[in-house]
């Protein structure tokens, strides 16, 4: 640090006619002077001059930076330069450091004047009583401008470069998260909705209100729990006007928790397709059938079956047996009662795997898969995600019972099966009144 000498002139003595000290005079009622007695030590051999200022860029690893001095904003920022005189740095250090929002820095450069020739320092203010022009303070051209570097209030190794560098550190800030409630309101099918929370945990919400509360930035996205069994006709998010889907459309709604939420939700079932029946039987025995009339035990009939087959009609003259009351497995067996024999001969029976009747549900084509694609929708949900899934609508089946009614059926006509008894020589039983159409609700032996 430089050491200057500095002066006083404000004692004056109004009583004498001149300087109470010195060689000055005067006469009157002048004032006096009183004057320092001065020493100045005159070097014997002139000393090495330096330039009277320095410019330096101050720079750092965030651009943008405001550049402090003193603690005083310069209203300037990193990579400008600063210059600074000799002059104003006899009036003491200039301490830089820089600011950023968000960054954080514990380094600081400060400019200081040095004087390492010794040499006495005479301030500007003093020599300018004397009216002399514009002159710099005497001694200064001796000094050097130099530049301390510190670390956290620890001087660090620094040559003389004009470059002061500032590595600003960017500040981790620490955001608390915020609870927030999250209301699901269904209406429709029960435990149609699904609710996938941070895209990995599942939870299946009631008919009703069910609330949950979460973090700040949890999200949750709600669709249908099955999109074969259920589809989202509406959504509606708070207080916002309800998104309606299309026909054959489910909707789907993605939300980041932000604030306390609202969803109230409408579901209907989806009709499900139904599989193909193609009821086939193959008999265990394909040859003629003898049946001793006499014995009234009716004729025991085996065939294998496949899943399809609910029931069996054998038409015998204008006798009509249906047996819906089948084995399960693969083999089954039927008992033609004894009365649909009334005479002795010949008799021709037709086998149906399947019921007259109900014809159109045991012998049908299969409904096409429903089949589900997404598209995005266009609406606005209060900047959420909706997307809607597009189900294909399924193509009516009309089944026509070739059986009652007439008309054509929508597949092959079933081949019956035909069994023809061989009639019994000698008497019998009389034979019983027309059977006509009739329904056996067990199997006979």
């Amino acid at each position: 640090m430089v050491q200057a000498i500095n002066f006083d002139f404000y004692n004056l003595n109004k009583q004498g006619g001149g300087f109470n000290e010195g060689n000055f005079g005067g006469g009157g009622s002048g004032g006096s002077f009183i004057a320092p007695n001065i020493i100045i030590a005159t070097p014997t051999t002139p000393l090495p001059t330096t330039p009277a200022n320095r410019l330096f860029q101050i720079t750092t690893n965030a651009t943008g930076a405001q550049i402090y001095i003193n603690g005083i904003d310069t209203y300037k920022l990193t990579s400008q330069n600063l210059t600074f005189t000799k002059e104003e740095l006899l009036v003491g250090d200039k301490v830089i450091t820089l600011q950023k929002e968000g960054y954080a820095t514990n380094e600081k450069y400060v400019i200081s004047l040095e004087n390492p020739t010794g040499a006495t320092i005479i301030r500007k203010p003093f020599l300018n009583i004397f009216n002399l022009p514009d002159i710099s303070s005497f001694g200064i051209a001796t000094t050097e401008i130099t530049v301390k570097y510190y670390i956290n209030d620890i001087i660090q190794i620094f040559g003389q470069s004009q470059t002061l560098n500032f590595n600003l550190i960017e500040r981790v800030v620490i955001v608390s998260p915020t609870l927030y409630n999250f209301n699901v309101n269904i209406n429709g099918a029960g435990n149609s909705i699904k609710v996938i929370k941070n895209g990995n945990v599942e939870f299946f919400p009631d008919n009703g209100s069910t609330p949950y509360s979460d973090l700040s930035g949890t999200t949750f996205k709600i669709e249908t729990a099955n999109v074969s069994l259920y589809r989202i006709t509406q959504i509606q998010v708070n207080s916002a006007s309800p998104v309606l889907a299309k026909q054959n459309e489910s909707l789907t709604y993605t939300s980041t928790l932000s604030k306390d939420s609202t969803i109230s939700i409408i579901t209907e079932l989806v009709k499900v397709p139904i599989d193909a029946a193609t009821p086939q039987i193959t008999l265990l025995k394909n040859e003629v059938i003898t049946y001793n009339i006499n014995s009234q035990i009716g004729v025991r009939i085996g065939f294998l079956k496949n899943e399809d087959v609910k029931a069996v009609t054998v038409i015998i003259g204008s006798d009509i047996l249906e047996f819906d009351n089948l084995q399960e497995g693969d083999v089954a067996g039927i008992t033609i009662p004894h009365s649909v024999f009334k005479n002795i001969g010949k008799f021709g029976a037709k086998i149906f795997p399947f019921s007259l009747n109900d014809y159109e549900q045991q012998v049908r084509p299969g409904e096409p898969a429903i089949t589900i694609a997404s598209t995005p929708y266009n609406g606005n949900l209060s900047s959420t995600e909706v997307i809607t899934e597009v189900m294909i609508p399924i193509p009516s089946q009309v089944v026509v019972n070739p059986y009652v009614g007439g008309g054509t059926p929508s597949i092959g006509t079933p081949k019956p099966v035909v069994v023809q008894p061989k009639p019994l020589s000698g008497g019998g039983s009389s034979p019983n009144k027309g059977v006509g159409s009739s329904r056996f609700t067990q199997n006979y032996r």
